[in-house]
């Protein structure tokens, strides 16, 4: 290992050209074989393709088993412990997630979380509400003003 790189995915400078050039394809199949791959050079190709009981989609399966408590997700239970979501049905989809973010986070303990969630959801119904109206260019005007 050279600075985190595997010292075979270093390509070789040539000191008279100062030309990059691969490693030779032979090199790149035994090193495959060594891997465990492929078991001859002849289904190496196949192996890295999937095609083969040792290639790489079985791989990602046989993880994807192994870890599957970390990468499932689990469904959240509604609640309304904060705000209810009978208020905010049938709105803008985004809206509603954040209402459903701010009532889980505080669920589960995550005050901080819970407080930034209430904050955008302000910020979102502030800027709904003047668009609503028609007054979207006077917010553009405070913006100008808050940056100066």
């Amino acid at each position: 290992m050279l600075f985190g790189f595997k010292l075979a995915t270093i390509a070789i400078v040539s000191s008279k050209s100062l030309r990059w050039r691969q490693p030779s394809k032979r090199l790149v199949t035994q090193r495959k074989i060594r891997a465990g791959y492929a078991s001859s050079s002849k289904q190496t190709s196949a192996s890295l393709k999937g095609n083969r009981a040792s290639g790489f989609p079985l791989a990602a399966d046989e993880l994807a088993s192994k870890f599957q408590r970390f990468t499932s997700k689990k469904a959240a239970k509604l609640s309304d412990s904060v705000l209810p979501r009978e208020l905010f049905d049938g709105t803008r989809g985004y809206i509603e997630k954040v209402v459903s973010q701010i009532n889980g986070s505080y669920d589960h303990g995550w005050y901080d979380c819970c407080a930034v969630m209430c904050r955008r959801l302000a910020e979102t119904l502030i800027i709904e509400g003047y668009e609503e109206q028609g007054r979207s260019d006077e917010m553009a005007l405070l913006a100008s003003h808050v940056d100066a």
